[in-house]
């Protein structure tokens, strides 16, 4: 046995002495911590499929199972309180996590290439669901939180690349979503967003190719760039809290039909609905003062836009290549140069 092993801490009792032994003798080269608190190590060779563990060990170290291909089922002791950076990275074989509600903090990329794992549960007492978590867990189909849940953050690409996720219900609490956390989720069509919301941002949603429909919560006031780009969204209601559709939020949502914009929106960013081949009409709000570059470019079934006197200026190829485009409304004395603005229109031009 290693240094520590031979004695008991006060921490443990001769039960708990007695696993961790066991657990030492058909496992030898597990390593724990000096108290015995720790696992740090679980050797990637190991033939074992099922792990117990005794309740003293309150966290698994960084990357303590990472590439146990053998693990498909792990009881997580009600006694952890920690789960380490890439704790269970690449175990290929695990199919169902139970995080239980003594866990308050997990490592980013935890469960990262767990490519088997189809099912989730979430501790009520953890705050942050941390970047990468998930990431290309390809097989993961559903996500139990809770209903005293407490959590308020999803970060970077936690969810990324799950592409067998279909249904995703949020819990309420939840205020941010960051960039790209759930890109690439493709089989993702069902998804219901929190009151509690306030923003989505880079990327959230992009190639989400089965979403189809979704209502934004009221009290969201800013959704980033390219945050539904190439998803396949038909329909979308946005608030009256977002006063900016940022560069490519809608890009390239081919199948996005019907769209209804915000009363208070003051700007259409570059590339905003670019390549939405679908779209066949627009109605611009009285409040919006920019069209920057691209906007609409690309979005061949328009047929026609009208555009309020608020508008200020419109960035060159705003419409460009939107062939069907037969008639533009402008506002009275707005200066463009209409070649710039409309290129690629024939019908327009011709008009």
């Amino acid at each position: 046995m290693k240094k520590g092993k031979n004695s008991q801490t006060p921490m443990i009792t001769p039960d708990q002495f007695r696993e961790l032994l066991y657990l030492e003798q058909r496992v030898p080269d597990i390593r724990f911590s000096e108290d015995n608190t720790v696992l740090e190590y679980f050797p990637p060779d190991s033939n074992e499929e099922e792990i117990l563990l005794p309740d003293c060990i309150t966290a698994f170290a960084d990357e303590a199972f990472a590439n146990c291909k053998n693990i498909y089922k792990i009881t997580i002791p009600e006694s952890v309180t920690e789960i380490g950076a890439g704790a269970f990275r690449n175990c290929s074989n695990l199919r169902e996590i139970v995080i239980p509600d003594s866990v308050t903090s997990i490592g980013n990329g935890a469960f990262d290439s767990c490519t088997t794992l189809k099912k989730v549960t979430f501790s009520k007492n953890l705050e942050t669901i941390s970047a990468f978590m998930f990431f290309n867990c390809e097989y993961l189909m559903k996500l139990v939180f809770p209903p005293d849940c407490r959590l308020t953050t999803i970060e970077e690409s936690a969810f990324n690349s799950c592409t067998s996720l279909f249904r995703a219900e949020l819990p309420e609490g939840l205020t941010t979503i960051d960039h790209e956390a759930f890109c690439n989720c493709t089989d993702l069509e069902s998804l219901k967003l929190p009151s509690t919301l306030t923003s989505i941002s880079m990327g959230t949603f992009s190639q989400c190719s089965s979403l189809k429909t979704l209502v934004i919560p009221d009290g969201i006031t800013e959704i980033d760039m390219a945050a539904f780009e190439e998803s396949g969204l038909e329909s979308v209601v946005i608030p009256d809290s977002i006063t900016s559709i940022e560069s490519g939020v809608f890009s390239s949502c081919a199948g996005l039909k019907s769209v209804k914009l915000p009363r208070n929106l003051e700007y259409i960013e570059e590339c905003a609905f670019s390549d939405c081949i679908s779209l066949t009409n627009v109605d611009i709000p009285g409040s919006v003062t920019r069209i920057g570059r691209f906007a609409f470019a690309g979005c061949t079934s328009l047929t026609s836009i009208s555009l309020p006197d608020s508008i200020e200026e419109i960035e060159d190829r705003a419409f460009c290549n939107c062939p069907a485009l037969e008639s533009v409304r402008l506002p009275e004395g707005l200066e463009i140069n209409k070649e710039e603005v409309f290129s690629g229109n024939e019908k327009l031009m011709k008009s």
